[in-house]
């Protein structure tokens, strides 16, 4: 009898860096193991700059990169972690920093990256988090689907000879499925984030209120 392998998903590492190995942002959540940058930045110095995503299984870890033109984004989890939450969460690190840092390269520095480190704690910890990937793991299976049902469904097509446009017809409605199931993604994400700042809120206003009792009552 075959166990079934149970994946865990916690990001222990994550980093942004150049090609020259200048490291504009980092974070560890875990200092049981602070190695895990140089470790990381010693596979970057030997990834070719075609590679698009790349993971590598290094002493019971995962070191996984996403490449975007002279800028390497890359995390580290367990061994039996998902690749595909790993890969969501760097193309959503990514896109993140993209859209805060439109400068070239060159004028990147850890100065100037140094706000960056909090959007890595919080989508280290929305990643981590059972909860969410479970959603997130949903939403691929069914993008996974969708390509998959398009790819039958062409061949059948080509094989019962059916015009051409009759094929790009249909494929046009599969897609416009896909577009869908990219859209639920993308809500799911947005209502996380907002169930996470209404939590933080919160937070802040018990803190808030004990802060107050222990004055008045001092």
């Amino acid at each position: 009898i075959f166990s079934p392998i149970l994946f865990t998903m916690t990001i222990l590492f994550s980093l942004v860096t150049t090609f020259s190995e200048d490291v504009l942002c980092s974070q560890n959540s875990t200092p049981a193991l602070p190695r895990l940058e140089e470790e990381s930045l010693k596979i970057v110095s030997k990834l070719a700059r075609s590679t698009t995503r790349m993971s590598y299984v290094f002493e019971g870890h995962l070191f996984h990169f996403l490449v975007h033109r002279d800028l390497v984004f890359a995390c580290t989890t367990e061994e039996t972690a998902d690749r595909r939450v790993a890969f969501s969460f760097l193309e959503d690190v990514k896109s993140t920093f993209l859209r805060m840092y439109v400068e070239p390269v060159e004028r990147l520095n850890a100065d100037v990256c140094s706000q960056f480190t909090a959007v890595l704690v919080d989508k280290m910890a929305f990643y981590s988090d059972e909860n969410n990937t479970d959603k997130i793991k949903v939403v691929q299976r069914e993008l996974g689907k969708v390509k998959d049902v398009m790819v039958n469904n062409l061949d059948k097509l080509l094989q019962r000879g059916e015009n051409i446009e009759n094929l790009v017809q249909r494929t046009e409605e599969m897609e416009s499925q896909a577009v869908g199931f990219q859209r639920t993604a993308v809500r799911v994400r947005r209502e996380m984030w907002w169930k996470n700042a209404k939590l933080q809120v919160l937070i802040a206003a018990i803190f808030g209120v004990v802060i107050l009792v222990w004055y008045f009552s001092s």
